[in-house]
């Protein structure tokens, strides 16, 4: 997580009795005028255009817009304690001296609800900030990219450089990546107090601060941007930041689960076929599996040490949960490959196998009898489809997907799968569309060969007492 401002920044009172929904409220800085300090902000300043101007400038309106919230929802008496509290904390960092009894006479006469919001309004700010901070982290990488610096410390290709630099010989580093299985563990938290609705909100602030970062500052369009941009911060200000419980277990598992979804997915293929690239490119030869190059795992749901929740039947849930969520990531792209692939054989010759696949599929309708691919990758559909029916039983239902038109007889091992859209790509190749089967399908059989149905590891772990007795 990025690391959070060590300096909150609030908005001052604004002219207008409303809250501000467009540019005409004052963007306050801190309490010296400069830019908001980051712990992240000490080397990199140079790597974009601004610096680091566009990450105040986001924190900034954050802050505005979170203060003229507070000034609307609990008056401006609450409003200016807030901002003597921002600038008491400030000035005592900056002085190296200790504010803690200005604070003290503060906040000690203060009404408990009053106290509350004060500690709401930072708490808030931390994430809007937090949320700032990484799309900056984003906007550097796209500027990086834009303009073609070179590979950045940490980085896959500065790694190879660096071993290749120190004369570390091709072959010992492709052995030791044909060897290579990473695997990340995904652990339980129960203490966890962001909720996936605040998630979702601030995922939304993301959104509309890289919106705004587009828009010239005469576009008419930023206007509503930033009434949507304040509507969100009024939500979270009305959204209650923590649970009225602990999470149990189930819950931790569908809030790991999310993960894939969210990045997880696309990422470690993507990471694994740059992998292959830069090998190809640094080392002359690529690993020969890169399938367990980085494999998932998880502790939630086998976590027995010390969790009297985690019983057989939990596990059962966790195990099928995650086959839902991997069976289900693979029958979308499925059906997204069975849209994208169009190609008329009025226009292509497939080969005789792709076309085989077609034949097979029991596709019929005559709307696609000149387009093999999609015929042939609804016939996929329908066998992971029975594939899925035969793991996870009637969860298949909650996937939320079509069952097939036409059903078919499912895949013994996902590695028939793998097979099948390998006849796709050569097929592919065959008349011209290389590119296609290298954008569209590989990264589907990455996916498929990294995640199977199983989509992760699940640890069991037990105290030893257990074994022992």
């Amino acid at each position: 997580m990025p690391s959070e401002p060590t300096e909150p920044i609030a908005s001052t009172p604004s002219t207008a009795s409303t809250p501000s929904t467009a540019s005409t409220a004052p963007i306050v800085s801190t309490a010296s005028g400069e830019p908001p300090e980051s712990p992240t902000a000490t080397a990199h300043t140079e790597l974009t255009p601004d610096g680091y101007d566009a990450l105040s400038r986001d924190i900034r309106l954050l802050g505005r817009l979170l203060g003229d919230v507070v000034r609307q929802q609990s008056g401006q008496e609450t409003f200016d304690l807030i901002e003597s509290v921002r600038r008491a904390a400030v000035t005592g960092r900056r002085n190296s001296t200790s504010s803690v009894a200005e604070l003290e006479a503060l906040l000690g006469p203060q009404s408990l609800d009053r106290v509350l919001d004060v500690i709401r309004a930072f708490d808030w700010l931390s994430l809007l900030a937090n949320t700032a901070e990484d799309l900056h982290v984003e906007r550097r990488r796209r500027h990086h990219l834009s303009v073609g610096t070179e590979a950045q410390p940490g980085s896959l290709e500065a790694t190879l450089d660096e071993l290749l630099g120190d004369d570390v010989d091709p072959a010992l580093i492709l052995d030791v990546l044909d060897d290579l299985e990473v695997s990340p563990v995904i652990t339980a938290h129960p203490t966890e107090v962001r909720r996936k609705t605040i998630l979702d909100v601030l995922s939304d602030v993301d959104d509309l601060l890289d919106r705004l970062d587009r828009l010239g500052e005469n576009d008419r369009r930023r206007a509503d941007e930033l009434r949507r941009l304040g509507a969100c911060v009024l939500t979270l200000w009305e959204t209650a930041i923590l649970r009225l419980s602990k999470l149990r277990v189930q819950d931790e598992i569908n809030e790991a689960l999310r993960y894939y979804e969210a990045s997880l997915f696309e990422t470690i293929p993507r990471l694994t076929a740059d992998l292959e690239r830069l090998a190809l490119d640094r080392l002359g030869a690529a690993p020969s599996d890169t399938s367990n190059t980085v494999n998932m795992g998880s502790w939630i749901g086998g976590d027995r040490d010390g969790n009297p929740f985690v019983t057989a039947d939990v596990m059962r849930l966790a195990i099928g949960r995650q086959a839902a969520i991997a069976l289900g990531h693979h029958l979308r792209e499925l059906l997204r490959l069975s849209v994208e692939l169009s190609m008329s054989s009025r226009l292509v010759t497939p080969t005789p196998e792709l076309l085989a696949l077609a034949e097979a599929s029991g596709d019929d309708s005559p709307f696609r009898g000149d387009e093999p691919y999609r015929r042939a990758l609804r016939g996929m559909y329908a066998r992971l489809y029975a594939f899925a029916e035969d793991v996870i039983g009637d969860a298949v239902t909650t996937l939320s997907l079509p069952a097939p038109r036409i059903p078919r007889a499912r895949y013994a091992h996902l590695n028939e799968l793998i097979a099948e859209l390998d006849t796709v790509t050569a097929s592919l190749r065959s008349h011209g569309a290389g590119e296609l089967a290298a954008v569209s399908v590989e990264p589907v059989q990455r996916s498929l060969a990294t995640f199977g149905a199983h989509l992760c590891g699940l640890d069991m772990r037990q105290n030893s007492a257990i074994h022992e007795r």
